[in-house]
């Protein structure tokens, strides 16, 4: 049956040939039957291979919308070797200002599929797209500066700025959310019902929902940054050791917006350190909404790394098709250890990875008290220490496979020195060597496609001090 469909192919192809000797071929018919074969439905056949033959002489003639169909077509592919292909049809697609192959290449670009990661050439693509007239383009714009993609820094204003050019969906959704919430705009609730097509009898459940998040309720806008500032000269950072970690530390996971400026919720979560007398080694029990995970984990300073810490974590949701809860993959931390009026606070921010979207999780800091029996945690206390962490060293994506780059800044021009090595020892690269840098951010690049699977270190030597991150290829 196969072999009498394509002998009837290349008849029809022949025929084809024939008539375009003639005069100029029309592909309309072409790309409908394309469409129909590689969809399937009641009346065709599911025959990609045959689809494919059906755009083959549009290709040949050029024809933007063929190349952006074989590209779409190779890049759904479950074959990887075919997504490079795919990217390079559609870039040919999109360089004959094809809006939609605009856009579909600016996130190729984004998710570094058949390409490299390349969030400014994203916004590139997405921003001709939109020139061209695709709604959807402004859209992933604002959806950048939503969640600041790196390097593109985080920015509500101009995130509705390009959600107010769309009239895509998502891009309303969004608008919604950000005036329930009064990121980057006043709060006004009669917009938010409009955008996130809320009937009025909803409307107050819909306000309390939205001004009940947080530690405190009767909070409307929670935020991280505390009512009152702490003397720094009471406080007194501790080395982070495998010592200094046992025991049990009970606290709160705050879940923050993008901006890193607002408490969207605090999940009760307990870390129990324990050394195993049997082999000297040390587990984590670590226990959120009653769930417990026993895991080990990896170290290097005071950067941890969690294997297979994943959790289902609250999330905002307005519409039926966006989930109320995801599964995080919880990354690793930077712990700090401080004692403070007599009690002893961990803490640190958390890299988290959504694999269902495929993107970095919105930060998370962790504010855990060493307990004590009958001793209640000073919720006040543990918020202001968020202003004593930070991350120096800004690495993307997180995990990573093929490429990861690397961002630090400096405050004061100095010599520095950045090394990349695996947790095992088997790579071990000097990205730069010691020398003398400026102030202000400096970047690396790394083509990591020859990186084995695994737990890496990234170190920064300074004058004074070293800067270390773990992170994770998948």
């Amino acid at each position: 049956m196969k072999m009498k469909t394509t002998l009837a192919f290349a008849i029809f192809l022949f025929l084809v040939n024939i008539v375009n000797s003639q005069s100029k071929l029309d592909c309309d018919f072409n790309l409908h039957r394309a469409i129909q074969h590689y969809r399937g439905d009641s009346l065709f056949a599911k025959d990609i291979h045959l689809a494919k033959q059906y755009l083959q002489p549009c290709l040949a003639q050029h024809n933007p919308l063929a190349q952006l169909f074989m590209g779409r077509f190779l890049v759904d592919s479950k074959d990887t070797n075919n997504h490079k292909k795919g990217f390079e049809w559609i870039k040919k697609s999109a360089a004959q200002d094809n809006a939609t192959a605009a856009t579909d290449l600016g996130v190729l670009f984004k998710y570094g599929k058949g390409c490299k990661v390349n969030i400014r050439k994203a916004k590139k693509w997405f921003k001709k797209a939109y020139e061209l007239g695709d709604d959807k383009a402004a859209y992933t714009i604002g959806y950048l500066y939503l969640k600041g993609f790196h390097p593109i820094k985080q920015d509500y204003k101009k995130a509705i700025s390009w959600f107010e050019k769309s009239n895509y969906p998502m891009a309303k959704y969004w608008l919604g959310v950000c005036y329930l919430k009064g990121y980057g705009t006043a709060v006004n609730t009669t917009k938010a019902m409009m955008y996130l097509g809320i009937e009025n009898s909803a409307a107050d459940t819909l306000i309390v929902a939205s001004s009940t998040k947080g530690i405190n309720s009767n909070q409307k806008t929670p935020t991280v940054a505390p009512t009152e500032e702490i003397d720094n000269s009471i406080s007194l950072d501790i080395p982070v050791t495998t010592n200094s970690l046992l025991g049990t530390w009970k606290g709160n996971l705050l879940l923050l917006d993008w901006s890193a400026t607002h408490i969207e919720h605090a999940v009760p979560i307990e870390f129990n350190f324990k050394k195993l007398v049997e082999n000297n080694e040390t587990t984590i029990t670590i226990t959120v909404n009653k769930q417990k995970q026993v895991l080990s984990y990896s170290n290097y300073d005071e950067s941890y790394y969690f294997e297979n810490l994943n959790i289902t974590l609250p999330h905002d949701s307005y519409k039926k098709e966006i989930p109320n809860s995801l599964q995080h993959q919880l990354l690793g931390t930077d712990f700090t250890i401080t004692a403070l009026e007599d009690n002893q606070f961990l803490t640190g921010y958390l890299d988290s990875y959504i694999q269902e979207w495929n993107e970095i999780g919105a930060p998370m800091f962790l504010t855990l008290k060493k307990a004590d029996e009958n001793d209640d945690i000073k919720e006040d206390a543990l918020l202001a220490l968020d202003k004593q962490v930070d991350q120096f060293i800004k690495l993307y994506p997180n995990p990573f496979q093929h490429q990861l780059i690397i961002q630090y800044e400096l405050v004061q021009a100095q010599f520095t020195e950045v090394k990349i090595q695996s947790f095992n020892g088997s790579i071990n690269r000097t990205l730069k060597p010691s020398s003398f840098q400026q102030i202000g951010k400096h970047q690396f690049d790394i083509d990591s496609s020859s990186f084995p699977n695994g737990i890496y270190i990234v170190s920064i030597l300074l004058e004074h001090e070293r800067k270390t991150r773990i992170i994770v290829k998948n």
